[in-house]
């Protein structure tokens, strides 16, 4: 039995067109299990017993359904196409919501803005990775971030459904910016430069001596990032402003089965974004990290809590910083027999 078809379908009666399985939806979604279950036995398409939904409801990678508390009644979280009340909270969102979609949409969404159309909402990701998984279902993925901060400060409502949709009416052009991250080129070197020297004077100058920071300012020049890319796999974070953030990964030492993070950093009007996160979740499907066993970063006092809640953890328990006042941390892959990404 093919549970996904199952789910397919069982999605679009609870979403879209109740009628297929001969049942109603009530005013807030609802439907009755045993209803459903025989309407679709009925429809002759799929069978479906109340063990296989409830195996479907539960193994169900993105919690599209819900019960209710005794099982009776069971709805689609979010999605609906059908006007019914999910009695959704309004909610704050974050700063930054993240919208995947496919290259051929980008013109009217460009023009138009992000429109639910067929749907009583638009969907928004909590981070990049989640918009880009979306986007790909629809051919080759555009991530937008949306700003969400001055959306709600001009009074559009949030909503956050039962499985961490963020849904709101629409969102016009001029709350959305394409990111795009992408292999470095020659030509981004001096951007790169000012973006890394820009955010080591006003990041990381408040964790750093006079001293440190001035010694940093002057290597990293264009030509050692040139340098740098030469020697790894080096990514930069873009927007409709240019460069916002970079990051590198490449062999530890030489070896072939440990790979290290290198140059990661974020112009500091955009952190707490989720640009970091985007770049490092790039970098961590790079072929140097999929080769690894073990990623290692040297983090900055500024930048420890980012991996940390990243998921590396303390090289060999020690916690404190070295001479160079960096951490060392690092995070062990599938391919190295621990628990890993």
């Amino acid at each position: 039995m093919d549970l996904q078809k199952t789910s397919i379908f069982i999605s679009l009666i609870l979403r879209h067109k109740p009628e297929a399985a001969g049942i109603s939806l009530d005013e807030h979604g609802w439907a009755d299990v045993e209803e459903l279950i025989d309407g679709v036995n009925a429809s002759g398409k799929y069978f479906l017993d109340r063990d296989i939904l409830e195996e479907i409801v539960r193994t169900d990678e993105k919690t599209r359904y819900s019960f209710n508390e005794d099982h009776t009644l069971i709805r689609a979280n979010q999605g609906h196409s059908v006007p019914v009340d999910v009695e959704l909270e309004e909610q704050t969102p974050p700063a930054i919501l993240y919208h995947g979609t496919g290259e051929r949409s980008v013109p009217f969404i460009d023009e138009q803005g992000l429109l639910p159309k067929s749907r009583l909402y638009v969907h928004l990701s909590a981070d990049p990775e989640t918009a880009k998984k979306v986007g790909r279902r629809h051919g080759r993925p555009v991530i937008y971030m949306v700003d969400c901060k001055a959306m709600a400060a001009d009074g559009y409502k949030f909503y956050l459904s039962v499985n961490k949709v963020w849904l709101t009416k629409e969102v016009p052009p001029k709350y959305l910016e394409k990111l795009t991250v992408r292999r470095f080129t020659d030509q981004d070197a001096e951007a790169v430069s000012e973006l890394i020297r820009t955010t080591l004077k006003e990041s990381n100058a408040k964790d750093y001596p006079e001293a440190v920071i001035a010694e940093l300012l002057e290597r990293h020049t264009p030509d050692y990032v040139k340098n740098r890319a030469s020697q790894t796999h080096f990514y930069v974070a873009e927007n409709k402003a240019g460069i916002i953030g970079c990051g590198a990964i490449g062999p530890y030492w030489g070896k072939e089965d440990e790979s290290a993070l290198f140059t990661i950093f974020i112009l500091p009007a955009y952190q707490g974004k989720g640009i970091g996160k985007a770049i490092v979740e790039t970098l961590e499907k790079d072929e140097y990290a999929l080769r690894a066993k073990r990623i290692e970063v040297a983090a900055s006092i500024t930048a420890l809590e980012f991996y940390r809640k990243m998921g590396y953890g303390f090289k060999d328990g020690h916690s404190e910083p070295d001479e160079e006042l960096l951490y060392r941390l690092e995070k062990w892959t599938v391919a190295g027999g621990k628990e890993g990404f």
